[in-house]
């Protein structure tokens, strides 16, 4: 019996398939210290835990509409309003999803036709890719030089649009690169955009974790975009809730109305309690947040001048996320090679550049949520290993 050409002929996510063979290496007994997956190590806090714990007690544990429980849409919107300038109506501009990636994918499918062209900027997250070809969309990548700091070319990204292209993905602060689009290329964006009458659809998801002295900008917050931008987010990063799977998309109108039809006929809905714990973690004390950047940027400023110390390594400063992305000149060896190498050599988990595009061969990514002791660790075999 044929299956789908279209997923027969999508590849397999490299940062789920190195993690699982850094859980295996781990089940065996080695010591092995992972840098690859975007997990935060910490714990969700417990009074996002407890309050969803009192909601399965209360019997918040049956059906409810696809949008999303209203509480929970009201405090998205007041904090998208609050911190993202951001206006968005909680009765029918909000979807609860389960996960981000779920809103990703949601804000696909509802506004591609088969055939569309979709732009995005590569080094680029792993699932940008395979979910535009999922929903039979044509992706274009538009690579960005390290050695111009992963800067939007405005030149590049003109010639890579035709009549058949449809939207322009983002992501900032960027996974994996770390780097913050400046108001400057934003601007560009936006003119291009209104434009060639585009969507963009912004993925934000470490837009809470940018560190001093970069400014973050969500694209819906800009006149020239009103109406054109659908965003993307959740909580997996900001509250350590990766394996809650809670994420939410925010759009106009016209377009969240059809995007609800998705929800409807595909997950039905977030299960109420782990709505609630979300709604307990915008509603209460962001103090978690702060020391959790305060955190990274600590293991950022450690990380990027000791991986420079080395011989062939070149890593620059990053405005965000818990990602740092080296260049690594050694032996020849392209990026995958050299993970494997690492992994084998050094027993340290790194993810490959050339998972996210081409732009990013001969580079690592290198995963911050680590305790700084452990980090320390971990460039010291890196260190031996390469020399």
């Amino acid at each position: 019996m044929k299956l789908s050409r279209i997923i027969e002929g999508l590849e397999a996510s490299t940062t789920v398939a190195i993690a699982d063979k850094a859980r295996k290496l781990i089940s065996e007994g080695q010591d092995v210290i992972d840098l690859n997956i975007g997990d935060p190590e910490l714990a969700t806090p417990a009074h996002i835990c407890a309050a969803a714990s009192a909601a399965m007690q209360a019997g918040r544990t049956h059906y409810v509409t696809s949008q999303g429980i209203l509480e929970l849409r009201t405090a998205v919107a007041k904090k998208l309003k609050e911190e993202n300038e951001i206006t968005a109506d909680p009765v029918d501009e909000i979807l609860i999803t389960p996960g981000g990636k779920t809103a990703l994918f949601i804000a696909l499918i509802t506004c591609l036709n088969p055939g569309d062209e979709v732009l995005y900027f590569e080094p680029a997250w792993v699932s940008f890719k395979p979910m535009i070809e999922m929903v039979g969309a044509i992706p274009v990548g538009v690579s960005l030089d390290y050695r111009k700091d992963f800067g939007i070319d405005v030149e590049e990204i003109r010639s890579k649009v035709t009549k058949r292209t449809k939207a322009i993905i983002i992501n900032s602060p960027n996974n994996p690169t770390g780097k913050v689009i400046s108001a400057t290329q934003l601007k560009f964006l936006s003119q291009l955009i209104r434009e060639k009458e585009l969507f963009m659809i912004s993925d934000e998801v470490y837009e809470r974790i940018a560190f001093a002295g970069s400014r973050f900008i969500s694209p819906a917050s800009l006149p020239d975009l009103a109406g054109l931008v659908l965003t993307v987010n959740g909580f997996s990063k900001s509250y350590a809730m990766a394996g809650w799977r809670l994420g939410y998309l925010a759009g106009p109108r016209s377009v969240m109305k059809e995007a609800v039809k998705v929800a409807q006929h595909s997950f039905t809905c977030v299960a109420p309690f782990i709505q609630l714990g979300g709604l307990a973690a915008l509603e209460n004390s962001q103090d978690f947040l702060y020391v959790m950047i305060q955190n990274y940027q600590e293991r950022r400023n450690y990380m990027v001048n000791a991986l420079n110390k080395i011989k062939g390594v070149e890593c620059s400063d990053t405005d965000g996320t818990f990602f740092l992305f080296p260049r690594v000149e050694y032996q020849s060896m392209k990026s995958e090679e050299l993970a494997k190498y690492l992994l084998d050599k050094a027993l340290v988990v790194t993810t490959p550049g050339i998972a996210f595009g081409s732009a990013g061969e001969y580079h690592l990514r290198i995963s911050l949520t680590a305790e700084m002791a452990v980090l320390k660790q971990a460039v010291a075999r890196i260190e031996a290993a390469l020399y």
